[in-house]
Order: C-alpha cells, then structure tokens, then sequence
C-alpha cells in the first residue's frame, strides 16, 4: 500500500526532476549566451588592438619620416655652406688671379681697350677716371698720345685698393660713376661663376645636394 509519504516523495522526486532540466536548460543558455559574449568581447579588444597597433604605427612612419626630413634638412644646409665656402675660397682665389693680372703686358692691352671704349661712348665731356696708383704713369701716357687735343678734360684720381685694378670713370659734374674695376667684374659674374664651377664639380662628381 503506498501511503502518503511515498505519494509526497514520488512527487518531489518528479517536481525535482523537472526543475532539474529546467535548471539544465537554463545553465546551457547562460553558459551559450556567455560565449556569445565572450566572443563579442574578444572581436571588440581585437578591434581596438589592431586600431591602436595601427595608430602607433602610423605614429612611428610620421616619426620616421621627420627625422628623415631633418636630416635631409641638415645635409642640404651643410651642402649650402660647403657650396658656399667652395664659392668664396674660389672667388678669393680669382681676386688674386685679377690682383697678378694687372701685372701683365696682357692687362695694360685690356686696360687701354676697356677704357677707349668708355670713352667713345660716353663722348666729349670732363671725365675722373680712377686707375690703380702704379697705374696713373701708363694711363696717363696714353691718354696724352691718344687724345691729345682732350686731354685737360680727363683728371686721373687714384683707384681705391681693394678694387684690384681696372679703372672707374665718372663725369666732372659727378651725375654718374662706371664702374670697370676688376672686382666688380668678377663680383658681379659670381651666380654665373658659381653655376658653371659647380657644374663642373658635380660632373666630376666632387659634389652634389
């Protein structure tokens, strides 16, 4: 005879198995939904992982190519500068080229040429031409054996040192000066000078930017 108790205990054995499966089910879910999240999470830190190796990425190319632009900075400045002594050491080397000249048969024939035209273009006035000091005797005796009927319209002056040799002309009245000294020649050519002696230089490969 099956009596209350057993009833009672048949029924909590059924409700307890029930609530087993429901319980069963339940965790599964959990358990499913949990990976789902997990997953999610995973692809998310992933995400931001590769977002911020390739942040730091792009940090370290900009980086890298600063430093590549300063150091092509300092190496262009240091190819200026070394342009620039090359330049100067060049046209110091001309002017005592030019200074050794004025000690040539060769420069009083340049002297005489450059100064009669001068004088034929600028025609019949009053002119001071300035001539070196070791020069004044020559220029002297040329304009007299050239221009003899003028001569008491030119007044020879002194050409200041550092001018080299050649010679200034200017009118009486002072309204204009022409410069035809031998530094001003070579200064005045320096870009040019400069362009064909780094062309050549680079050519020959002693230089380059």
């Amino acid at each position: 005879m099956i009596t209350v108790e057993d009833k009672l205990d048949i029924f909590r054995k059924v409700v307890y198995k029930e609530e087993e499966k429901k319980f069963q089910k339940a965790l599964e879910e959990l358990k499913k939904e949990n990976e789902n999240l997990l997953e999610q999470k995973k692809k998310e830190l992933e995400a931001q992982r590769d977002e911020i190796i390739k942040r730091k990425l792009a940090i370290a190319e900009r980086e890298i190519n600063e430093k590549i632009s300063e150091e092509k900075t300092k190496v262009k400045e240091k190819v200026l500068k070394m342009r620039a002594e090359i330049l100067q050491d060049f046209i110091q080397s001309l002017y005592e080229k030019a200074s050794e000249f004025t000690k040539t048969s060769e420069y009083k024939q340049y002297l005489f040429g450059k100064l009669d035209k001068a004088i034929l273009e600028l025609g019949d006035l009053n002119f001071n031409i300035y001539v070196k000091e070791s020069d004044k005797d020559m220029v002297e005796e040329h304009l007299e054996k050239n221009y003899a009927e003028r001569i008491h319209k030119f007044n020879i002056e002194t050409l200041p040192s550092n001018l080299l040799g050649g010679f200034l002309i200017e009118d009486q009245e002072k309204t204009f000066l022409i410069d035809y000294s031998l530094k001003t020649l070579i200064d005045d050519n320096e870009y040019e000078i400069g362009n064909k002696l780094f062309a050549l230089l680079e050519k020959a490969g002693d230089i380059n930017e």
